[in-house]
């Protein structure tokens, strides 16, 4: 078996690698796909699961990294996206779809790949991820939380519009957690914020009521101005015109205004 002869021939010779006699003794026949044979056989064997068959048929390959193959294969085929293979030299690390590896949370991979990418800052993912999911708004991830879980911006701060970190609100201004971009409040009229330290901007309650006759506008002050001429204020309130009878005449006036004197009447 696995050799031929031709008519007249004093010997026999051995198919040749990657052929095999076909029981005729006459000729050597291709080994058959996903099959390989060494020289002088009678048939050809399959290739195991995890290689391939080269393209001269006398030999099988191992399966490259990011691929695997079923036993009798002509070619390796990659794995699914999310899933990997590192190994280059052992065939039962290839052998079958079930020898790749999930990626681990916080990465992903495409087809056929040899290992899985971090996911980018502001993104994370589960096990087996085949991409990455971009952070709600208000919340961001980064290595420090290896891209798995999605973290509140804390109070005092804003997501930056990239989900990759917060930024300090800005003087007079505040905010509680999860504060999206370009969502810290103004502190109200009558009050201000002037810290540069975030710690103290985490809610309306850190805003500053203004002293007596002061008072600020309400669009996120950082300094409370003095009341104008004829005007009045209490702590923390709005700038007040003095009513019917009464006056002040210079700026700053707190509490109240003074009423005119007898014999006399308030100007318009």
């Amino acid at each position: 078996p696995g050799k031929i002869s031709n008519a007249g021939s004093s010997s026999c010779a051995n198919c040749a690698a990657g052929t095999y006699e076909i029981n005729t003794r006459k000729a050597c026949s291709n080994c058959q796909d996903g099959k390989y044979s060494s020289a002088g056989k009678s048939s050809c064997s399959n290739c195991p699961a995890g290689k391939y068959q080269n393209s001269n048929r006398q030999g099988c390959s191992t399966c490259p990294a990011g691929q695997y193959s079923n036993e009798k294969s002509t070619t390796c085929t990659n794995c699914p996206a999310g899933k990997y293979i590192s190994d280059t030299g052992t065939p039962a690390r290839h052998a079958g779809i079930n020898e790749c590896d999930d990626c681990a949370s916080g990465k992903y991979s495409n087809a056929g790949s040899s290992d899985c990418s971090n996911c980018a800052d502001g993104k994370i993912s589960s096990a087996g991820a085949s991409s990455c999911l971009l952070c709600e708004a208000g919340k961001y991830s980064s290595s420090h939380s290896a891209w798995v879980t999605c973290s509140n911006c804390e109070a005092g701060k804003y997501e930056n519009g990239l989900r990759t970190g917060c930024n300090a609100c800005a003087n007079g201004k505040y905010s509680g957690a999860g504060t999206v971009n370009g969502g810290c409040s103004n502190c109200p009229g009558g009050t201000y914020i002037n810290t540069n330290d975030w710690n103290k901007q985490q809610s309306v309650d850190d805003c500053q009521d203004c002293d007596a006759g002061k008072s600020s506008s309400g669009n996120g002050a950082t300094s409370c101005a003095q009341c104008g001429t004829g005007q009045y204020s209490t702590k923390g309130g709005a700038c007040t015109s003095c009513q019917p009878g009464k006056y002040s005449s210079s700026p700053g006036k707190a509490d109240g205004c003074t009423n005119c004197n007898e014999g006399k009447y308030q100007s318009s």
